[in-house]
């Protein structure tokens, strides 16, 4: 097997590297420690594999490695797909008022317009259905 690169992790950063490397003719492997989810295994409630064991992966498998530690924890996704996993695979893009202050003057949403549409045609994003609308989403 010979690649010319090897990325850990399908995150953000991991699958939009990998991705580019790709589509500029590279050969490219992705190693990812978690597994693939079909939408209908996806945990939905209380008994759902929610929780990934990094200590024992074989028993807790879930897309959610919470690392707490003394002042701090983390939340990290575990799956093909990486942090997408756990930020509820939300697309939206930014309102113009967003870069009204706080950025610099050539980042406006006209100059991001495409890359959203770019990461939409490769994303595909769908409204949630609304028989899985939380409170906070109803809000």
């Amino acid at each position: 097997m010979n690649y010319d690169y090897v990325i850990v992790g399908s995150g953000f950063g991991g699958a939009v590297s990998a991705c580019r490397l790709a589509a500029a003719g590279k050969a490219v492997l992705v190693l990812e420690r978690g597994r693939r989810w079909k939408p209908e295994e996806f945990p939905r409630d209380a008994n759902g594999a929610w929780v990934w064991d990094q200590d024992a992966p074989e028993h807790c498998n879930g897309w959610i490695d919470l690392r707490m530690m003394d002042q701090m924890w983390v939340a990290q996704g575990a799956g093909v797909g990486g942090g997408s996993l756990i930020y509820a695979n939300i697309s939206i893009d930014a309102p113009a008022s967003v870069f009204k202050s706080g950025w610099p003057s050539p980042i406006t949403l006209d100059t991001l317009r495409p890359y959203y549409e770019m990461a939409g045609d490769m994303l595909k994003p769908a409204r949630v259905p609304a028989n899985q609308w939380t409170e906070r989403f109803k809000l």
